[in-house]
């Protein structure tokens, strides 16, 4: 399973695992007392660097960028999922990303795939 380490300026705000990871953003379940950690003094929420670790064909890849708080969806009395889409994310780190999480092909649908072109 991906892992994820939030951060704004060198302090860590979330550690831990991440699920439904996409070029896009992920998600990740947090207790409800940790959302104060992700919004500024006026109350509304910020950016923060991200570091995703992700395994896959190319081995254990580490992508870097920003992300922002994009939904909350509430999960029980004292925990929710919060949902982060990127803000920043280099076009290497999104074609990195798709390729680590891209299915494996087998031969047969490669093969098939050459016949039919």
């Amino acid at each position: 399973m991906p892992s994820v380490v939030v951060s704004k300026k060198d302090e860590v705000i979330f550690r831990g695992l991440c699920d439904q990871v996409s070029p896009l953003g992920f998600q990740c379940e947090l207790p409800l007392s940790a959302l104060d950690a992700f919004r500024d003094d006026c109350g509304r929420y910020c950016t923060f660097d991200v570091a995703v670790t992700l395994s896959g064909p190319h081995g254990r890849v580490t992508i870097d960028g920003e992300v922002g708080v994009h939904g909350l969806h509430r999960c029980s009395q004292d925990c929710c999922r919060v949902t982060f889409r990127y803000v920043r994310l280099s076009g290497e780190n999104r074609r990195l990303m798709a390729e680590q999480l891209a299915p494996e092909q087998d031969a047969d649908n490669v093969a098939w795939l050459g016949r039919r072109a």
